[in-house]
């Protein structure tokens, strides 16, 4: 792991359930070797703990510093800055802010496979499409409902069904 990136005790946080929200940033996946999405983590939240098995991941907080838990650590990442993490790391995007903050992910390959935590909370997920010709903006959007726990929840990976 990168020394420029400092990494600090979990802050609890008794909040009510939180939504995070995945925007994925290009709607062709059908390419072989990456993939963008913007993950939005509400001030309390997290993602779900989670790795893949074969993609490694880039992350990008956008809007501030932001924190990953990578296995028991939690990493500091400053904004801006990147955090590579390899296949097979169990990871969650955590923010313990009054704000809410924007990642950007970059994932290759992109279809790799999932493995997760059980089901708990919920969390809504936005898919924004764009025309392959198009870069003003999402020309479609999508919402769904997925699992997500909040960041003072005890978190384990198990395969996704």
């Amino acid at each position: 792991m990168d020394e420029q990136y400092a990494v600090e005790s979990a802050r609890a946080v008794d909040a009510a359930e939180s939504v995070v929200r995945w925007h994925e940033l290009v709607a062709d996946r059908s390419w072989a070797e990456i993939r963008f999405d913007a993950v939005v983590v509400p001030a309390g939240g997290s993602s779900r703990r989670h790795r893949y098995a074969t993609q490694e991941t880039l992350y990008v907080p956008l809007d501030g510093p932001g924190q990953i838990g990578l296995g028991e650590a939690r990493v500091t990442v400053p904004q801006h800055g990147v955090l590579r993490v390899p296949p097979a790391t169990p990871r969650r995007i955590v923010n313990t802010g009054a704000e809410s903050r924007t990642w950007l992910a970059i994932g290759a390959p992109p279809r790799a496979a999932r493995t997760r935590s059980p089901p708990g909370p919920t969390r809504t997920r936005t898919r924004s499409s764009r025309s392959s010709t198009s870069v003003t903006g999402p020309s479609r959007v999508r919402e769904r409902t997925i699992p997500c726990r909040r960041s003072d929840s005890p978190a384990r990976s198990t395969p996704r069904s």
